[in-house]
Order: structure tokens, then sequence, then C-alpha cells
């Protein structure tokens, strides 16, 4: 293993990518919790159990624990950071290569509320900030001589229960992996000669189920262990034309040309759903998610937000 090559700002204390200081954020974290948790139980009270569409624009985006949405705008490079009913609370970004600005940023994630970790594509970089988004530490290995570790272009972003981070190489087409030291293992997933899981265009990642490694590689989904070991694929022979991936510890999601695909840590489809059903029959999908029992899908025309259990909770046939 080689140390990455990490800026960052303040003293080292936290652990994990990339350690860094919490800095003056515990007073932020508990009024933002509370507004958040306030916001959904206001979502909740005035009968938004259907479908809501929120006037969020955007081409990735994460939902934290407490309800707070975080929204990716890969044109405008910027990152906004909402409340459960849409209202915008703060937001970094701009074109441009300073700590507070993102070139084509394209993967996110934000999911334990405390640490955000941006996919800064343009500027070949990871990018965190706490919780306040405030600027805490950039990971840049692309000057680096070691080339088992230097990455360049990098298309997602995602991080295990353990405090990994792994993300998608899009310059040397394969996945590396950060581990809670800070360092790049210089084993790395899907490269050149990694047999079936040899990846061709890695465009989003998610560790998931059984605490594996999920790979949206052009038209299939490619599964490793958090060592790089090839699992298998997922839905090659009922998924069609894999478009957004989203996997938590409970399930695999996939949105396809014609619906969602809901998977087991097995491999194995457990619910169906058909895109001409639901809400967002016609619209341009972006990315997905499942939080708290509800379907995300991020839409040309906002995020559209509606109970999972009538289109996944069984296995269905497609109209």
């Amino acid at each position: 293993m080689a140390v990455t090559a990490v800026t960052q700002k303040g003293p080292a204390r936290w652990a994990g990518p990339f350690a860094s200081s919490p800095r003056s954020e515990r007073w932020f974290m508990r009024r933002t919790r509370l507004r958040s948790i306030l916001a959904l139980l206001l979502t909740v009270s005035a009968g938004h159990s259907q479908e809501r569409v929120l006037p969020l624009r955007g081409d990735r985006f994460d939902v934290d624990i407490y309800g707070s949405i975080y929204v990716l705008d890969s044109e405008s490079s910027i990152l906004r950071v909402f409340d459960a009913r849409g209202e915008l609370l703060r937001e970094v970004g701009g074109q441009g290569w300073s700590n507070e600005q993102f070139d084509q940023p394209h993967g996110i994630w934000a999911r334990n509320g405390l640490n955000i970790f941006v996919a800064d594509y343009g500027n070949h970089r990871i990018q965190r900030y706490d919780r306040t988004i405030s600027y805490v530490a950039t990971l840049s290995t692309r000057e680096v001589d070691d080339p088992a570790i230097r990455f360049g272009y990098p298309t997602d972003v995602s991080v295990s229960r353990q405090g990994d981070l792994f993300l998608c190489d899009g310059e040397n087409v394969r996945v590396l992996k950060v581990n809670q030291l800070n360092q790049v293992d210089d084993r790395s997933f899907g490269g050149p000669g990694a047999g079936q899981g040899t990846l061709s265009a890695p465009a989003m990642i998610e560790v998931g189920p059984g605490d594996y490694v999920y790979v949206l590689d052009e038209d299939r989904i490619v599964v490793f262990d958090t060592f790089g070991n090839y699992i298998r694929e997922i839905g090659s022979e009922v998924a069609s034309g894999p478009r957004a991936l989203f996997a938590d510890e409970r399930c695999i999601l996939v949105l396809d040309r014609s619906g969602l695909l809901r998977f087991d840590e097995s491999g194995q489809l457990t619910g169906r759903g058909s895109l001409s059903t639901m809400p967002v029959f016609g619209r341009d999908l972006r990315d997905i998610g499942l939080y708290g029992g509800e379907l995300y899908l991020l839409a040309d025309d906002g995020l559209h937000v509606f109970p999972a259990s009538p289109y996944l909770d069984k296995e269905t046939k497609s109209p």
C-alpha cells in the first residue's frame, strides 16, 4: 500500500478518508438535525404520503440519515443541500479548481449525515466536506509516480460501513479503495487482466448487501468483495440497459430502460416495477434512491418522491 496525496484543513483528528478536524460543527449539527427532523415531520403531517415533486435540478443526488437531500449539478458545478421539503439550506461550488469549486462533478456520497464526498471529475480528485459544506480534505493522486494508486476523471464515490472509500477511476478504467488509514490499496478492482471482473466503463459505485461493492459498468452490474475479488454479475438476464444504481445494506436497486429492478445479496430479483405505472413515466431520469420506504427518482423536472411498496413489494412482470 502507498500513502495517498491528501491535503486537508486543520489538524488531523478524525479517522478515515480523509482524516481531519471536525472544526466547530457540533452546534451546527444539532441545529440542522432538528431542522431536518422537523421538516420530515411536517412533510408527513401535511399528508404527503403519496407522490411529491420537489423542484430540484441536477444530475446526481444522495439523502442522509436526517432526510437532508444533496443534489449535484454537473453542468453548473454546484452542490446544493435541501431539507426534506425541498427548501434550500446551503450550496457550494461553481466552475473552478479551488477547494470550494468543481469541474463537472459526477458523483456524491453523503449518507451518514457527517461527511460529504464529491467525485470532482474534471479536477481529478475526491473532495471531502463536513455537514456544514465546509471544506475538509482533498484526495488527489494523478501526479504521483506510482501508477498503482494514480487516478483521474473519477466518476463516482461510495463509503462502506467500515469507513473504507471506493472510487471509480475513469481514466484507468478500474475501482480504487482508500482505507481508514488514508492509504490507497495498490490492488485495484476490475483493471486489465481481472478476467470476468474486467471493467470497461465504470460509471456508478455503491457498497451494499454483504458489504459487497457494486459497480455499474456499461450494460451490467459487477459485484466485488472489499478486497477486489470478482463475485458475480447481477441482472444480466433481466436488466435492459441499466442507467442508474443504488444500494444499501438491504438491497440493490437498478434503473433500466423499462423500470426499476430490486435484487438481494445473492443477486436474485425480488421486485420489479414498470416505469409506465409510475408517476415519472415519460420523464428523463438521471438517478435513483430508496430511503425510508420511499423511492426517490431524479428527473429533468425535479426530484420525484413516492412510496416504494406499490411498485417493489414483489416481483411483477412489466406490461
